[in-house]
């Protein structure tokens, strides 16, 4: 089967698959635990944290200007989100923790629900915010609540 025989030589010819079998391609099924992003109050939690962590960083790139301390605080909300949200994919150190995590996504929650960017540069009560956030951020596992 060389590809010189002749229509009616009688060899096998290779068969041909349909382009769109080629096109296919089989996803990996992953497997969803109790504590994957998107599942159960845990996973919901630490999506609205890594959505409010691309916001800041989209605001920190975004920033013109403006006083270098704004820039300070948000470097800072930046890595603290980050501390928060791989802390939060610790599903035993979070048990127990539950009430302490919904005051911080209520304290988040202008960063979270919104135009991050407007609410953490509002030239009037942009600065109290970012010190609300950072003090949410470093305080929320010694809330009594």
């Amino acid at each position: 089967t060389n590809g010189s025989c002749g229509p009616n030589c009688g060899c096998a010819e290779p068969t041909q698959v349909p382009a769109a079998e080629l096109r296919k391609v089989e996803e990996p099924q992953e497997e969803k635990g109790g504590c994957a992003r998107n599942s159960g109050p845990l996973g919901g939690w630490q999506d609205k944290l890594h959505k409010a962590s691309l916001a800041v960083n989209e605001t920190l790139l975004a920033l013109r200007g403006g006083a270098p301390s704004t820039r300070v605080e948000l470097r800072e909300i930046s890595e603290n989100l980050a501390t928060v949200e791989t802390t939060l994919h610790d599903s035993l150190y979070c048990t127990g923790k539950e009430a302490q995590i919904a005051w911080l996504m209520e304290q988040l929650q202008p960063i979270i629900g919104g135009d991050c960017s407007a609410v953490l540069l509002h030239p009037v009560t942009g600065e109290a915010l970012r010190q609300d956030i950072i003090y949410a951020l470093t305080a929320w596992e010694e809330q009594d609540v």
